[in-house]
């Protein structure tokens, strides 16, 4: 990747811009850089979320800390497709002190996620250190609807959210989701320790029970054990898509990808979706489905999941269009 040259402009460089410049840390002006260089954010909404000026922000204070690191519009999320460590290998490439400048301010920037991954995962073990599953016999649920219903204009509902509102929904949703998938995995475990079988192969057993879920692609959150298989020479796996939500409604519909479509239609019996309910309890409620268990490699995706399950498109992708 050849990287925009940089602009440096005389006037980021006088004594009221420098003293500026120097009145915040390095913290926010690695956050300003790299929300600009991998987000895009315009300088005012990057004074608004990062250095917290909300009164009279016009963006000059954001542009200052670019400008004075010879960032400017060109250099615009030009590392958008990129991560935070490929930039920073690619900005090591050059041995201009400039270019060097900005990969220190990156790996701050990198170095921050780090510790909010970890924050976000010990806040995550304390909230779940006093939860531990119930489980609950399968489930049966139907909600079939008439076909026309549906899409039905008339019937559809648009519900207004600001921006914040969903920053909010959406930070909630992903606490929610990973603390429910740590939940299940000591669930598993558990019952292996519970199991009536040998504590060697207990050890052993607790050590194909893993989690996933961080690494995109797989279509499903843990890899755990069929518990009646446990005494078994090699017990079977089971590939666990874990769905969690604080309504206590046994029906309340969850949102499958069409990744986690395709891999429970492959694996079918072996493909379980784990639904974690009423999980601001101390003890959320836990059950099992097997949805794609009479999937059929001869029907298509579309026939599969309507043999399936009961569902409706939320979202469509336009390969085209005839008009």
């Amino acid at each position: 990747m050849k990287l925009p040259s940089l602009e440096f402009n005389r006037n980021s460089f006088t004594p009221q811009r420098l003293k500026e410049f120097n009145s915040f840390d390095e913290k926010e002006k690695a956050e300003i850089v790299y929300s600009y260089l991998f987000e895009g954010l315009s300088h005012r909404k990057l004074e608004e979320e990062i250095l917290n000026k909300h009164k009279h922000n016009h963006g000059y204070m954001a542009m200052n800390i670019l400008h004075h690191y010879g960032i400017t519009s060109k250099h615009k999320k030009i590392f958008k497709d990129y991560t935070l460590k490929d930039a920073i290998r690619i900005l090591g490439i050059y041995t201009n002190k400039q270019y060097t400048a900005i990969k220190n301010l990156l790996e701050i920037a990198l170095n921050i996620r780090k510790e909010n991954d970890y924050s976000e995962s010990d806040k995550i073990s304390t909230a779940i250190s006093n939860k531990k599953l119930y489980s609950i016999p399968f489930q049966s649920h139907s909600s079939i609807k008439e076909p026309s219903n549906i899409y039905s204009l008339e019937k559809s509902v648009r519900k207004i959210i600001p921006d914040e509102e969903l920053k909010i929904q959406l930070q909630q949703q992903k606490y929610r989701g990973h603390a429910g998938e740590q939940l299940v995995l000591a669930h598993y475990i558990d019952k292996i320790q519970e199991a009536n079988i040998k504590d060697y192969k207990k050890e052993q057993l607790i050590h194909e029970v893993i989690d996933v879920s961080h690494l995109h692609g797989y279509g499903y959150d843990i890899v755990a054990l069929d518990l009646n298989t446990l005494s078994e020479k090699k017990p079977e796996k089971i590939y666990i898509e874990v769905k969690t939500t604080s309504s206590k409604e046994l029906s309340t519909p969850f949102y499958l990808s069409k990744n986690e479509v395709m891999t429970g239609i492959r694996l079918r019996e072996k493909y379980k979706i784990g639904r974690i309910i009423d999980f601001n309890s101390r003890y959320p409620k836990y059950f099992e489905i097997t949805p794609f268990k009479n999937a059929e490699s001869t029907l298509d995706f579309l026939s599969n999941l309507e043999k399936n399950l009961d569902f409706e498109p939320t979202e469509f992708i336009i390969t085209g269009w005839h008009n």
